[in-house]
């Protein structure tokens, strides 16, 4: 079945399972697609460099406003029949919706007039498999929100609402990547991000026989739950080493760190017995931003085996 075919058939299907759980027609679609991480991996809660890309699974929402402050989700993908939230009364759950909720949350926070919605849900993107089916979500319910309000905001706005929405009610301190994928890549490109300034540059991946091919390792996570957070703050423990190491430079990240200057201050390091992990993070960062720049010039000149062996390359790092 051709993709366009396909789409429509499974829009048909989500329409028809809406008219079923809520009895109204559809008024609104939105959708958000997960992606993959080509290269830049820890790197953007660090101020770093990124390069993902968005995929062709997403989350699809349909939906219908509401004239009163009820917010109710219908998943396909979850069991458990419809989610009714209160718009005036948001709180965690610990539950799937609350990345919804959390979007709802933040736009009234920035005093945004939220109207209430009814919504059926269904993602492609496979849960918990590191292909951002959170910020898919959470993209997805940000735009059938705006949409239905009346609410005009700036993709990059969005997606820093959908990132405090992940951290401040979802309780994950994610980089700020997913969401700008999900809300700026295109079609047969990478997005090359830099995660300090926000600025973006599509990555064209035009070669006719590229393929970039996914494993699904059975391994699943949630970031809110997982060695995510914790990584997180050994960064920051390195971050400080290197502080107290170099008191005339500016580091504010591991970002502001050169190779020679991470080299430089590895008895510093060994020093700090009581961080030992803050060194093999502070060393992954700081090559990886290397090279994900070194891999944007491969494919800027189409050698792949050089973009293989950076990918190589970082999986190593990540794995030491």
């Amino acid at each position: 079945m051709a993709a366009g075919v396909r789409d429509e058939v499974r829009l048909a299907r989500v329409r028809a399972a809406h008219r079923e759980a809520f009895g109204a027609e559809p008024a609104l679609v939105a959708r958000a697609p997960g992606r993959i991480n080509l290269i830049g991996e820890h790197t953007d809660y660090n101020d770093g460099f990124v390069l993902p890309a968005a995929i062709d699974r997403d989350m699809l929402i349909v939906a219908t406003p509401r004239d009163d402050r009820r917010l109710r989700l219908h998943s396909l993908n979850v069991a458990g029949g419809i989610v009714d939230l209160d718009l005036d009364a948001l709180q965690p759950a610990r539950a799937w919706h609350d990345y919804a909720a959390g979007v709802a949350a933040q736009l009234q926070g920035a005093e945004h007039q939220v109207r209430g919605l009814d919504a059926t849900l269904d993602g492609t993107v496979p849960l918990g498999a590191g292909l951002s089916s959170s910020a898919a979500l959470e993209v997805a319910t940000a735009l059938a929100l705006t949409t239905a309000s009346g609410i005009e905001m700036p993709r990059r706005d969005l997606a820093l609402l959908c990132q405090r929405a992940e951290h401040d009610f979802v309780g994950a301190n994610v980089g700020i990547m997913d969401q700008f994928i999900s809300l700026f890549g295109e079609r047969n490109h990478a997005l090359f991000l830099d995660c300090r300034s926000l600025a973006t540059e599509l990555v064209a991946l035009d070669a006719p026989d590229l393929a970039f091919v996914v494993c699904n390792s059975g391994v699943k996570h949630e970031l809110a739950a997982s060695e995510y957070n914790r990584r997180r703050q050994e960064c920051g423990q390195a971050v400080a080493i290197l502080q107290r190491a170099y008191p005339d430079q500016q580091i504010a990240s591991l970002r502001d760190v050169t190779p020679a200057m991470l080299a430089g201050a590895e008895a510093a390091f060994a020093a700090a017995g009581d961080t030992p992990n803050a060194w093999p993070r502070a060393r992954h960062v700081v090559s990886e931003d290397a090279r994900v720049e070194e891999t944007i010039a491969a494919i800027s000149r189409s050698d792949w085996p050089a973009v293989g062996a950076a990918i190589n390359a970082s999986h190593e790092s990540l794995r030491d």
